[in-house]
């Protein structure tokens, strides 16, 4: 069985990301605060257009208040979020990732040294995403620009 994997922040790079490892079977679940995303999301799934699209995928998605119906701790969680919600966010997931889970900051700019305050340095990883261009404009709809 394959590794669980929370995307904390279900925007616009959360949201691609998360579509694709959902494309390619990956247990990926969807974390968001909009509500109407998330219920677009479970209803008709995720769609992508763009360079990279276009296809529509189902997802796993929860909003932010369901989080306590996590039954089975994530393996690794991406921490997908504005850099001013880095701290709270991870703070928050933190609780439904196991005790050697990893975290990924899948933002972009760095904020490994709070995360790994938060979570402990050998438990997180960087991943800067400052050469991709996505938006969300629509609940459930993620579109990619340039190549």
């Amino acid at each position: 069985m394959g590794d669980k994997i929370g995307i904390m922040g279900a925007g616009a790079l959360g949201s691609y990301v998360g579509a694709f490892l959902s494309r390619i079977g990956e247990d990926a679940t969807l974390i968001d605060m909009w509500p109407e995303h998330v219920e677009k999301m479970k209803s008709d799934g995720l769609s992508v257009t763009g360079s990279q699209g276009p296809f529509t995928v189902p997802v796993k998605a929860m909003h932010l208040t369901e989080a306590q119906r996590i039954a089975e701790p994530f393996d690794w969680v991406f921490i997908s979020m504005k850099s001013y919600d880095t701290e709270w966010a991870t703070h928050f997931i933190k609780r439904y990732v196991r005790e050697d889970g990893f975290f990924v900051s899948l933002q972009n700019c760095w904020n490994d040294v709070p995360m790994g305050e938060i979570v402990g340095a050998n438990r997180q990883m960087g991943c800067i995403a400052s050469h991709i261009e996505v938006a969300l404009w629509e609940p459930g709809e993620v579109t990619r620009g340039g190549a």
